[in-house]
């Protein structure tokens, strides 16, 4: 999201002399912050919770096919992206692994971008165990596990891009401990998003 900030500095009024307004030039937007978010998508398959990476935040959408006011959904573990089948805009992601989230500097040059697609894989983001951005533990545990060493490089419904890594997906934002842990649906992940359209993440 672009800040545009405006210092204005007023002068007194001294020896008769009228005040004035001196306005500093505008500072460059804050595009790139590390920023870390947490929400809950609920306990069933048929709610879709909707994330916009330009407000940093879960954002409410009513006709989610036809808008650019989101870039990626979460139902459970099954994330869309606001591009191919699922919606007007750009989105698209490329995979990463066995990668540090801090060694990426930058899109990578002639990265090819996946798209939902209905007809052939319906969501870029492979759904299941050791496919996208998890792992299920099975018997006993049932844990859902963010895979060590994955990155996802997203573009944005506008064209803009962020690189996020999953962190967790329990209430308490951390790895699962207890051995029937079951307050899950809470995605939790890091994240840093390029608000001019720089494919650089410094």
């Amino acid at each position: 999201m672009r800040c545009m900030l405006k210092y204005f500095l007023l002068l007194p009024l001294l020896l008769g002399c009228e005040a004035k307004t001196i306005v500093d030039p505008p500072l460059p937007p804050e595009s790139v912050a590390l920023a870390a978010q947490q929400f809950k998508t609920g306990s069933t398959n048929s709610n879709w919770v909707y994330f916009s990476f330009a407000m940093g935040d879960t954002v409410k959408v009513l006709a989610p096919a036809s808008v650019q006011d989101w870039d990626v959904a979460f139902r459970r573990t099954t994330i869309k992206l606001n591009g191919g089948t699922s919606g007007p805009g750009q989105g698209g992601v490329i995979i990463l692994t066995n990668v540090n989230f801090e060694d990426i500097k930058s899109v990578p040059a002639n990265a090819a971008f996946a798209a939902d697609d209905s007809t052939n894989n319906p969501y870029a983001i492979p759904t299941g165990s050791g496919e996208g951005w998890y792992n299920y533990t099975g018997e006993p545990n049932h844990w859902i596990v963010p895979i060590d060493g994955r990155v996802f490089i997203f573009r944005t419904a506008a064209g803009q891009y962020a690189k996020v890594q999953f962190l967790s997906y329990y209430s308490n934002g951390q790895p699962p401990s207890e051995p029937q842990q079951l307050d899950s649906g809470f995605y939790k992940f890091k994240f840093i998003y390029q608000a001019d359209g720089s494919t650089s993440f410094e």
